[in-house]
């Protein structure tokens, strides 16, 4: 899908230019136009079962504690 043809919700002003130009419509036009670029019509629809959570216990207070005091990588 070209997000710059003219059938876009990109202004004509910003269609031919680069990533420098300002934005020539406002901040819904953007909106609009930055949402498109997440279509996807060969997507599947149906929605399928994930693989669920771990059953596992949840952590009490001082592992918190301890998991969040580690430096991370």
């Amino acid at each position: 899908m070209d997000v710059n043809a003219e059938s876009s919700l990109l202004q004509p002003a910003n269609r031919d230019g680069g990533i420098d130009q300002d934005w020539a419509g406002d901040d819904q036009d953007w909106w609009d136009w930055y949402v498109t670029l997440a279509e996807n019509d060969d997507a599947p629809i149906a929605l399928v079962a994930g693989p669920g959570l771990p059953d596992v216990d949840p952590a009490d207070d001082e592992q918190l504690r301890v998991e969040l005091a580690a430096p991370t990588d």
